[in-house]
Order: structure tokens, then C-alpha cells, then sequence
């Protein structure tokens, strides 16, 4: 059931009348007071005037709009209803305008993904370069028959397969762990030099996974060791990844509600069905282990074009370029919560 509405005026007068749903949150884009959020009471043909006329007005009176917004979400999490933040910093925007609890809301990563993320655990995303969609419907049965006993996937593709749509390029996503990464790209490498696939597959990930993202109020909030604001680890994420060969590295810093607080990594390496890596080959690396030894080096029989280009490469390049196990399939996970 949906409900047409200011949140500023329906969430207070909801609890006025006594209703606390189970589960409530706030997805609008409160980052930006002038295009991303309605003041209470004002008709949108006035707030599209004042977004040209007088847009500091503008966004004072998004930003005393909050305030009931806030404080009614927090009325909801006192009487009992899970309350969280969505990452659009409306608890910011809040606790600018005087509400000084606003961040008794917690944010959804603390509460519900970090323990996966500190698990290795996070949204793996693979696309259809032929823009054939037959490829990802081969790739999901491929994923129900590979992980049978992970009833979350399996049910998720199941449902996506039914229910989304393809947008651009035929892709899904599936929140899998680092081994389960691995044998899945791995197998999907082989599919597409088997010709059991149109063409090769992208994988990439969400911006927000494991290790890939920090900002002080969303990814990084509230950790252990007080060091929330330092943005260390995209970075050093994505410098690995350029040491390692990936395909296409990506540096992002702000964007949407992430502006001016958020450093994040993106990654895409290209399964084009090149021999020479397979799972055997990936070793865990010691101390004493050269990078030049953690692969298995193709033979000249199975050199692609790439291969060869490879070859030009650093050693630590040759060794790591498009290899899907990372440093080995038992990888040594650093929880979040604890760095």
C-alpha cells in the first residue's frame, strides 16, 4: 500500500494517531535542500519558482521541514518500530537545523551490512557484453546450480529472473562471498570460452562493498577504532587493483547523498574466455612468496593476443591480471567493526 504525501506532514500525523509501523526509513534525496527534497505546505510549482528566484530560501525551509520529518522517525523508534537511515543524510540535514539526537538513527550499513561485509560478503554485479539477456539466464541457472545451499541467492534469482526487467546492458547482481566470487567468475570464464555464452561477461560491484567505500556517516560510521573520517582503504583498494590488472579502476569521491564526505573503488575485469588462470593456479601468498609465483603462467600454446600483451607487463601484472581469487580463496577478512 503506498501513500501519496509530504513525509513532513504524513509521518507526524501518523504517530499522532497512534499508528508505529514495523520498519520505517526515509529515501528522500535529502542531501540537496534545493532539487532533492519539498518543504512541507508549499505547492511544487512555488518550490520550482524558488529553486531559480531564491534558492538559499529555499533550502532553510527544506531544512526546517526536517525537523518534524526527523523527530517523528525518532517518535516511531522510541515506541518501537526499527528506524534507520538510508544514507541521504537527512539525520545531518537535521541535526544542522537543532534536532540533536538526530543520530539516535542509526545507519543501515552499521545496523545490517557490515557484518556481512566483514564476512567478505557483499553485491556482485556480472553483465551481458553481447547484450544478449539468454546470457544472464544462463549464468543464473548457472548460479542455482553452483550454490544450492545459499537459500538467499537462490531465492533472489529465482525472483529477479521473474520480476526485474533489464535496463542498458542485460545484468544482475547477487550478494556472494569471496570464494563463492571466485568459483562463479571462474566457471563463467569457461563458459565463455566453451561458446556457451554470446560474448564476454563484465563483472564488477557495487560502489558500496567490502573494504570498497569510506564516508563518516554511512560506510565508516561508528567504528571501533574512531577512525570513521579516514578514507584509507578505497584508496589502497583500488591501487591493489591497478597492481593487480584489472581491467577497468575507478577512484569516486562525492555524488548524490555521498557529496563532499565519500571516497569509494570500482572495479571491472572482463571474462573473455582467456586460458591459462585457472582456480589451481591461484595461491594464498606468504611473506617469502614472489608475486611472480601466485599464479600459474600460461603455456605458449594457450597465449591469447591479451596474454601476450600481458607479457609487457611487470611481473606482479603478469602474475595478476584478470585473476578472480584475489590473494587465494581463504582470504585473511579484517572485520570493519575491528580495523
Amino acid at each position: 500500500m503506498a501513500l501519496v504525501g509530504n513525509a513532513a506532514e504524513i509521518y507526524p500525523e501518523i504517530f499522532r494517531r497512534g499508528i508505529v509501523p514495523d520498519i520505517v526509513t526515509d529515501q528522500t534525496s535529502a542531501h540537496d535542500l534545493v532539487y532533492g527534497y519539498v518543504p512541507a505546505g508549499m505547492p511544487l510549482a512555488e518550490v520550482r519558482a524558488l529553486r531559480q528566484s531564491d534558492p538559499a530560501k529555499l533550502m532553510a525551509l527544506s531544512r526546517a521541514s526536517i525537523v518534524p520529518h526527523v523527530r517523528a522517525m525518532l517518535d516511531f523508534q522510541k515506541h518501537g518500530a526499527v528506524v534507520f537511515d538510508n544514507g541521504n543524510l537527512i539525520r545531518t540535514q537535521a541535526r544542522e537545523a537543532g534536532v540533536e539526537n538526530a543520530f539516535d538513527i542509526p545507519i543501515f550499513t552499521e545496523a545490517y551490512l557490515r557484518p556481512l561485509f566483514a564476512r567478505a560478503i557483499g553485491p556482485f554485479r556480472w553483465m551481458a557484453l553481447s547484450n544478449d539477456p539468454d546470457d544472464i539466464r544462463r549464468i543464473d541457472d548457472l548460479v542455482l546450480e553452483r550454490f544450492p545451499d545459499n537459500a538467499i541467492v537462490t531465492n533472489w534469482i529465482r525472483l529477479a529472473r521473474e520480476n526485474v526487467p533489464f535496463e542498458g546492458l542485460p545484468a544482475r547482481i547477487a550478494w556472494l562471498g569471496h570464494g563463492a566470487r571466485t568459483e562463479l567468475a571462474l566457471a563463467v570464464n569457461d563458459m565463455v570460452a566453451a561458446g556457451a555464452l554470446s560474448g564476454p561477461i563484465a563483472f564488477s560491484r557495487d560502489h558500496l562493498d567490502a573494504g570498497a567505500m569510506a564516508h563518516p556517516n554511512i560506510m565508516t560510521e561508528n567504528l571501533r577504532d574512531g577512525s570513521d573520517a579516514i578514507a584509507d582503504w578505497p584508496l589502497l583498494d583500488a591501487m591493489t587493483l591497478s597492481a593487480s590488472g584489472a581491467d577497468l579502476v575507478t577512484v569516486h569521491s562525492g555524488g548524490g547523498g555521498y557529496a563532499g564526505y565519500m571516497t569509494s573503488a570500482g572495479v571491472t575485469l572482463v571474462a573473455d574466455g582467456t586460458a591459462g588462470w585457472p582456480a589451481s593456479g591461484c595461491r594464498a601468498r606468504s611473506p617469502t612468496t614472489p608475486r611472480s609465483a601466485l599464479c600459474a603462467t600460461p603455456t605458449p600454446a594457450t597465449r591469447t593476443r591479451s596474454t601476450k600483451r600481458r607479457r609487457r607487463a611487470s611481473a606482479a601484472s603478469t602474475c595478476h591480471r584478470r585473476r578472480w581469487c584475489g590473494v587465494g580463496d581463504r582470504p585473511q577478512i579484517v572485520p570493519l567493526t575491528s580495523r
